[in-house]
């Protein structure tokens, strides 16, 4: 990592366990600090930082409910703020349902609509506009 450049910082959501901590670490194995969320598994998320920390990154922990919507944003641009800014950002929250399509209901759609596409898109948003605000991404004139 150039000293021009900078730290680099990422959040990788729901990054207790799976592909998330695999996402985390690697992420830090190649120089980066990262926030790890945790919905249900702080146990988890502090075993990923932990890793994390292995490799001479920081770790960040906070506690991420997609599905409180748009407060989930908010929990985004303080996690944001705990890093001293971000430059990666990877959407690995995600459920699904083995109920069948017949028996599937209202409230559990929504769930599985809320997690995985609107809670999705506002951290997503959040973390696109820190991202163009500090002169990176679409939109930015560097």
């Amino acid at each position: 990592m150039s000293a021009e450049r900078g730290p680099h910082r990422a959040i990788v959501t729901g990054s207790d366990s799976g592909i998330g901590r695999a996402t985390a670490v690697a992420l830090a194995a190649a120089g980066h600090d990262v926030a790890v969320t945790w919905h249900t598994d702080r146990e988890g998320a502090e075993q990923t930082a932990a890793e994390v920390r292995s490799h001479g990154s920081r770790a960040v922990v906070a506690q991420l409910d997609v599905t409180d919507i748009p407060g989930c944003g908010d929990i985004i641009d303080a996690i944001i703020e705990e890093l001293g800014g971000l430059e990666v950002f990877v959407n690995n929250s995600g459920i699904g349902t083995h109920t069948p399509f017949l028996d599937l209901s209202l409230e559990e759609w929504n769930r599985v609509f809320d997690t995985d596409l609107t809670g999705a898109f506002i951290c997503l948003q959040r973390a696109a506009r820190s991202m163009v605000a500090a002169g990176r991404g679409a939109g930015s004139s560097r």
